[in-house]
């Protein structure tokens, strides 16, 4: 992950910063610089906490995420469920700050609010998304009762 913020001085003392902190646009602009993946057509969540254990606690901690080419930071991620407090892989909620809002899929509204599902043993530390893609999967075959 870059991230950047752009500060301009005037004689006289007067400044600007870009992005704005009191715009609630996050602290910072930024992209991410990714490895080797898989070759695939779904798209990948970049997630970065400065403490990864608070993040995925139920109270949270600040977070910066990329998606679909664009960068969100300042993101507030926490665990969450109740019965799923447990499990070995927390389910995970993003909430976008109130001036930016999660850009996910084209032509479609934005969202204030990422959620990402797990189940109690999934394969993969990586992976969010099993029971989401499993849930699209079509069957190919067709049956004829007589």
């Amino acid at each position: 992950m870059v991230r950047w913020a752009v500060v301009a001085t005037a004689p006289g003392g007067l400044s600007t910063r870009e992005p704005d902190p009191q715009a609630k646009e996050g602290d910072y602009k930024g992209t991410v610089i990714p490895g080797p993946l898989p070759v695939n057509s779904l798209p990948v969540l970049y997630w970065f906490a400065e403490d990864p254990v608070a993040a995925q606690s139920v109270a949270g901690a600040r977070s910066s995420l990329a998606l679909n080419g664009s960068f969100y930071d300042d993101v507030e991620g926490q665990r969450r469920g109740v019965t799923s407090l447990n499990y070995p892989k927390p389910k995970m909620k993003f909430k976008a700050n109130s001036g930016k809002q999660f850009d996910l899929f084209p032509n479609a509204p934005r969202m204030g609010q990422l959620k990402l599902n797990s189940l109690y043993f999934e394969l993969g530390e990586l992976s969010f998304m099993k029971e989401y893609v499993a849930s699209r999967v079509r069957s190919t075959f067709s049956f004829d009762f007589v």
